[in-house]
């Protein structure tokens, strides 16, 4: 188990600490990506054990948060590779518990309205592997699944998952037994992965035992040390820019400590942008915070790299996309609105305002494809829309104040730390930009994110095959509220200090619900 902070003196150290500390990248392993190198249990027999202990009550598994699309595809391949395990019958009660799970959650996915990474491929697939090996579940040939997998290959052609140029590759798992590793030459990235993926580098090793990929599989059950699998590897890019988009977004004076990182994100920056990490498929919303990141640390990145992902309406975030992601708007949004040189930066601004207002839900808010909570996207939203369309941010600050919890948290089920924070960013910005707001609310949700500390595990919101978290970024985030919150007077650092990196006592009922 990794757990989110040591224990320096104060906020500020945390801070400098988890500076020193980004990349490679640090998650929580996840089930989906575990089950799949588990497959190998002659090498990584540490990887069953701990997906055996990671089953819920309810025979599932998954991020703490129920979410179907991430429950039903981590425990239809944890429940595959245990049934192929050597000791398959010692499981046997728990894939039948799985199998009932799937059995009454099937059709669930049709109520969510964002799928986990590849789910309309990955799913069939894992469902014909389940059907073949006569598991009891239900082998229904549901018209939704078959409906968005048929989407989803309408949008590419033959063997495109082989050059290993597209976001495809990192779901190369759903080509089942149809693999050609022949065509494969060059499928594997420099790092030894198939697309950053520890899943899809398990898939490849079925077929073909190279070690490089072996290698790379190494490094990642290295990471936490505990059997599990992190959902992506490396991911260097994506955790340095995002954590210095919160420090820089909410004040806290990082950019020397920054400078540490400045090379990294600069070599890894192309003509196109940049993804996850050097070696990985180019993305525009990865390429948006990246472009943030450079552009304050005084470098100037060329911002018509964001015209290669322009379409009519809206800015694409991955080639051959099914659903187009708001998040990716809204950071190129931030990226390019003050950029009085970008020639387009006109059409930019009024494109990306419109896609956000016809995507906006009716209570104000918004919810994005790439995490769970609709926190994430409304609080970036407002920040990057303020001073553009007054009432979209008036709108979305409105919802956030009237969904704050009785114990003045913030988010799914009692209220999590990552929803929390997000919510007071975005007050404690609208406090100190537009209108003050009531202080009783922000010290009550203050509170409430100091006392949970920084050693209690954090949820996971975050979507990729299954929900994970990246933990230096969800970090990041929460201490640089803690941060604004003490300069404005709101906070007493003491308090902080004394409840931050002490666990505290959580209620058997929060446990269940992942709050613990």
């Amino acid at each position: 188990m990794i757990y989110s902070l040591r224990a320096p003196i104060d906020v500020a150290d945390a801070s400098t600490n988890i500076i020193k500390d980004l990349g490679p990248g640090k998650a929580y392993g996840i089930p989906y990506d575990t089950a799949w190198a588990a497959l190998h249990e002659e090498i990584f027999p540490e990887s069953t054990t701990w997906l055996t202990r990671e089953q819920m009550q309810d025979g599932s598994w998954g991020g703490g948060v129920e979410y179907f699309h991430d429950r039903l595809v981590s425990t239809l391949a944890s429940i595959l590779t245990l049934s192929k395990a050597k000791r398959s019958r010692s499981y046997q009660d728990q894939v039948e518990r799985g199998e009932t799970y799937l059995s009454e959650n099937l059709q669930r996915v049709k109520e969510e309205e964002h799928s986990t990474i590849g789910f309309e491929l990955l799913f069939p697939t894992l469902m014909e592997e389940a059907e073949r090996l006569k598991l009891n579940v239900p082998y229904l040939h549901d018209d939704y699944i078959h409906r968005i997998r048929e989407t989803k290959l309408s949008l590419i052609y033959n063997d495109l998952v082989y050059n290993g140029n597209t976001s495809l590759s990192f779901s190369a798992e759903f080509l089942g037994d149809a693999f050609d590793i022949t065509k494969a030459r060059e499928l594997l990235n420099p790092n030894g992965s198939v697309g950053n993926s520890p899943s899809a580098t398990a898939y490849y090793l079925i077929s073909k035992m190279k070690p490089e990929a072996f290698a790379y599989l190494e490094t990642v059950l290295g990471v936490n040390a505990d059997g599990s699998v992190l959902p992506v590897y490396p991911f260097d890019v994506f955790e340095k820019t995002w954590a210095f988009y919160h420090f820089d977004k909410l004040d806290l004076p990082v950019k020397s400590a920054f400078r540490r990182h400045l090379k990294a994100i600069k070599d890894s920056w192309s003509k196109r942008g940049v993804g996850i990490t050097k070696h990985a498929i180019i993305d525009s919303d990865d390429a948006a915070v990246a472009f943030n990141f450079l552009a304050s640390m005084g470098e100037s990145p060329d911002p018509n790299v964001f015209n290669n992902w322009e379409k009519d309406d809206f800015f694409q975030c991955f080639e051959y996309e099914r659903d187009p992601s708001l998040s990716s708007n809204v950071h190129i949004l931030d990226s390019v609105k003050d950029l009085k040189g970008y020639r387009n930066r006109d059409d930019a601004v009024d494109k990306i305002l419109s896609f956000l207002e016809s995507g906006r839900r009716g209570d104000g808010s918004w919810q994005d494809k790439w995490h769970l909570s609709p926190f994430y996207i409304t609080s970036h939203a407002v920040i990057a829309v303020h001073g553009l369309n007054d009432k979209l941010v008036e709108d979305a600050v409105s919802w956030i104040l009237e969904n704050q919890k009785p114990n003045g948290m913030w988010g799914f089920n009692n209220g999590t730390k990552e929803e929390t924070a997000y919510a007071l960013w975005t007050l404690l910005y609208y406090n100190d930009h537009v209108t003050p707001i009531d202080e009783q609310i922000l010290i009550q949700g203050l509170d409430q994110l100091a006392q949970r500390g920084g050693a209690a595990k954090h949820e996971e919101l975050w979507i990729a095959k299954g929900l994970y978290c990246p933990v230096n970024v969800v970090d990041s985030l929460i201490l640089a509220v803690l941060h604004k919150a003490e300069k404005a007077g709101l906070m007493d650092p003491l308090r902080t200090r004394r409840h931050w990196f002490t666990a505290p006592e959580i209620t058997t009922e929060e446990r269940d619900y992942g709050l613990g």
